[in-house]
């Protein structure tokens, strides 16, 4: 910010006209820093949400063919691939309880 200054000094019969510029300074570093981590901050929630949300797209399609896998005659088969029903749901809850924090 600039301002001019004027004065008028008197000195016997003479006056003198003076002016001057003031110039006033201010530090605006720590404003500017604690804008930028606003926006961090803002942009981190931001990727987070949009990130947990494209793994829960799958993750519920996932929940829900478990459920009919455990509803039909399925599951003895994956039994004979040592995965069930329960540990697919199971590992699907552990994911979710994850990617819900």
């Amino acid at each position: 910010m600039k301002k001019t200054l004027q004065y008028n000094l008197k000195i016997g019969d003479h006056l003198l006209k003076l002016e001057g510029y003031l110039l006033i300074l201010k530090n605006i570093t720590s404003i500017i820093v604690n804008e930028r981590m606003k926006n961090n901050i803002k942009y981190l929630e931001l990727l987070t949400a949009t990130v947990s949300h494209e793994m829960l797209t799958p993750l519920n399609s996932i929940m829900n063919l478990s459920k009919i896998i455990k509803n039909s005659h399925l599951d003895s088969k994956l039994n004979k691939a040592k995965l069930s029903s329960k540990e697919i749901k199971l590992y699907n809850e552990i994911i979710l309880i994850l990617l819900t924090f």
